[in-house]
């Protein structure tokens, strides 16, 4: 009940990314807060509901270009978040099996 209620506020209210709502506003007016705001918009989005993000806060696509906006933005966080795990399973071979830190030698590149 809660998507369909966000979808239609959206839709009514937050058309189109001059109307972007913070989402501090939609928390207030939806009772809920930031983790179950960043859920519903999650769960919309995979359904095929065109909620959309820029600074100015969420939105409801007026067009294809500002859904396209954040089909990249969500890409090139895909990208850096995909960056980092490849760090983090670089820092595993760091460790040696009795728990100890090996640290590379100076002029090492772990790249």
């Amino acid at each position: 009940m809660l998507d369909t209620e966000v979808i239609s506020y959206m839709k009514r209210f937050h058309h189109g990314e001059n109307q972007a709502a913070h989402s501090r506003k939609l928390e207030k007016a939806f009772g809920i807060r930031s983790r179950e705001l960043r859920d519903v918009v999650s769960r919309l989005r995979v359904k095929g509901i065109p909620i959309c993000s820029s600074d100015y806060g969420y939105f409801y696509a007026a067009n294809e270009e500002e859904l396209n906006r954040t089909i990249r933005q969500l890409t090139s966080r895909i990208s850096k978040i995909a960056q980092a795990r490849s760090g983090l399973i670089y820092a595993r071979s760091l460790y040696s099996d009795d728990g100890q830190i090996c640290l590379a030698l100076e002029g090492g590149d772990h790249t």
